[in-house]
């Protein structure tokens, strides 16, 4: 069952906003509240998606059609693109229900690197048939006053 549990941890994901917050690093820029406020709504906005099994509107929220869009996953061997992405998704709103998985997004943080350039990290908590944790890494592209997910990158981590 692994091959269903981590695609799933990498597509599902619960925001608190309670648990977001922003913080400055070497060379990364505390992003104005109003960035901020967008980029995690991205996160909500797929949380919701994938909880109600809208695969096109979760993928949606990511620039698939951007040839830069790239997805790490510690159970594929390489970096994949688009159609894997896409392929991942799918695949798991074929075989689960929403309700079979909750999944909890905590400890967000956003940096902006540019005015368009930004990054999320989180961990990200799955109950599942197991429970399951994940450290979580979005990279954000802002296009034409939007952002999106141009970069994903999940790694699960030691069960305690």
């Amino acid at each position: 069952m692994r091959a269903f549990l981590i695609p799933i941890s990498a597509c599902l994901i619960l925001l608190q906003s309670s648990c977001a917050r922003t913080q400055t690093k070497p060379g990364a820029i505390t992003p104005p509240p109003d960035e901020t406020r967008a980029i995690l709504g991205i996160v909500g906005e797929l949380q919701e998606a994938v909880n109600l099994g809208d695969a096109a509107r979760a993928l949606s929220l990511h620039w698939l059609e951007d040839a830069r869009f790239s997805e790490i996953e510690d159970w594929i061997p390489e970096p994949f693109g688009a159609e894997m992405a896409r392929q991942t998704l799918e695949s798991v709103f074929a075989h689960f229900r929403p309700g079979d998985y909750y999944v909890e997004f905590t400890d967000i943080r956003v940096y902006l690197l540019a005015p368009t350039v930004a990054y999320a990290t989180a961990i990200q908590d799955l109950e599942f048939e197991e429970p399951a944790k994940s450290r979580v890494t979005f990279v954000f592209l802002k296009q034409d006053d939007a952002w999106g997910i141009i970069h994903a990158h999940y790694s699960s981590m030691a069960r305690p």
